[in-house]
């Protein structure tokens, strides 16, 4: 499923004139459309080389600005400190769009976006608002994005019912596909009526759930970027997973009723309070413990199996 809804600002054909700045020389606008070609055949090395070269030529160029901040993001790889960078270079057009009042609020977006790659959660939520405070200027396409990304974000932060309402108005309003889709997960999350008020069952938490079915290890860096209990609850995820889909089962695992689902189980999970009983955060990724999954209305806890 593709839901990254960054807008690029123009179409990919060169123009003599700049449709947000007609003073800028035509020749740095010609050199934008073949920067805007490079970064869409995947060429993002001489995409920034060409960007870097006329934003140094001219500094307040809003589109050139804008797009090397969306080439470094995509040539940032997950790196923090890259994607920093990139952060940075989308402020400057953003400041520069806001100062010389240019109208194109996709640049409010793009910034939300990649602030929420980054955790900047409440910088994130700010830049979506300010986008959506210009709906009427905005195309319908900016609109679909911002509106199904606001529901990306509050999905995120365990606000489904916001997430609902703005992925409603990008699904009804604006014909967003992606909201749609995630209309459906959470209803078929909401459709749990017929569970136990209580789910419990027993899981061994060995090296297999901490790592992805290619056997890629990511418990490690999830850790390092995003803290010792979401590194738990990717591993408690990774467990369910390959325990319905991938048949890949410690003998202590047990089966969980309503938990078979590796598409609605995030959900289920992240909608809960995480707590330990017994055991540390640490103890469940340093070692391979067998554990007891018990989940409530509001928590999911984690304890010592026979404990």
């Amino acid at each position: 499923m593709h839901f990254v809804a960054l807008l690029l600002p123009l179409a990919y054909a060169c123009a003599a004139q700049d449709q947000f700045q007609p003073n800028v020389p035509s020749t740095l606008v010609d050199r934008l459309g073949t920067a805007q070609m490079k970064r869409a055949q995947g060429d993002l090395s001489g995409a920034i080389n060409d960007l870097q070269s006329i934003v140094t030529e001219d500094r307040s160029y809003y589109r050139a600005q804008y797009n090397l901040g969306l080439a470094l993001a995509d040539a940032s790889g997950g790196d923090k400190t890259k994607l920093a960078d990139a952060i940075a270079t989308l402020e400057k057009a953003r400041d520069i769009m806001e100062q010389k009042r240019l109208n194109d609020y996709s640049i409010y977006n793009s910034l939300g976006w990649f602030y929420q790659q980054a955790n900047r959660l409440p910088d994130a939520e700010k830049a979506y608002k300010q986008a959506l405070q210009h709906e009427q200027t905005n195309s319908e396409d900016t609109n679909r994005r911002v509106y199904t990304n606001l529901g990306l974000f509050y999905l995120q932060t365990g606000d489904i019912e916001s997430a609902r309402k703005y992925f409603e108005v990008a699904e009804n309003r604006y014909n967003s596909d992606s909201a749609r889709q995630f209309l459906q997960i959470i209803d078929k999350v909401h459709q749990k009526t017929k569970l136990p008020d209580v789910i419990v069952y027993q899981a061994k938490l060995s090296d297999q759930d901490k790592a992805t079915s290619k056997g890629l290890r990511f418990v490690d860096r999830v850790r390092k970027e995003s803290g010792v209990e979401a590194a738990v609850l990717e591993t408690l995820l990774q467990d369910r997973a390959n325990f319905y889909t991938y048949n890949r089962r410690d003998a202590e695992d047990q089966p969980s009723p309503g938990l078979e689902s590796t598409s609605t189980n995030r959900l289920e999970f992240e909608q809960h309070s995480l707590q330990f009983a017994g055991i540390t955060p640490e103890e469940c990724l340093e070692q391979s413990p067998v554990v007891q999954v018990r989940i409530t209305k509001d928590s999911l806890i984690v304890s010592k199996a026979g404990h």
